[in-house]
């Protein structure tokens, strides 16, 4: 049900705002469902409504969201100080790590690993 919500407002969101809304849903169903905007994504692919690029990009900002969304729930549910610490710390390594891998512009990694 919920992939079916996902590929409805990504439909929609994409005709009525293009590139971004198709990407604001993907933020928002990352914060529910990661992998119901992931199969959501994959499925306008498909169906040549977004293109590869756009639904990767998707994807990522939804993984994102999706994990963003642990530390607010690890804090409330464990009431745990120090385990919300480490948890963010963990989470907030592994958000910069594939925010720099999908951001940072290709050229610039073959350069880097030949150590130039």
């Amino acid at each position: 049900m919920i992939f079916l919500l996902v590929q409805v407002a990504g439909t929609l969101a994409q005709h009525a705002l293009g590139e971004s809304g198709f990407y604001a849903v993907s933020i928002v169903a990352g914060l529910f469902s990661s992998a119901s905007g992931v199969a959501a994504a994959a499925a306008l692919a498909a169906h040549g409504t977004i293109t590869v690029q756009v639904a990767g990009l998707g994807v990522v900002l939804n993984s994102l969201a999706s994990t963003a969304i642990k530390v607010p729930l690890v804090a409330r549910i464990s009431r745990d100080r120090a385990l919300t610490i480490r948890v963010a710390m963990a989470l907030g390594l592994v958000m910069v790590l594939g925010y720099a891998g999908t951001f940072v512009p290709a050229a610039v990694i073959p350069t880097v690993a030949a150590g130039r």
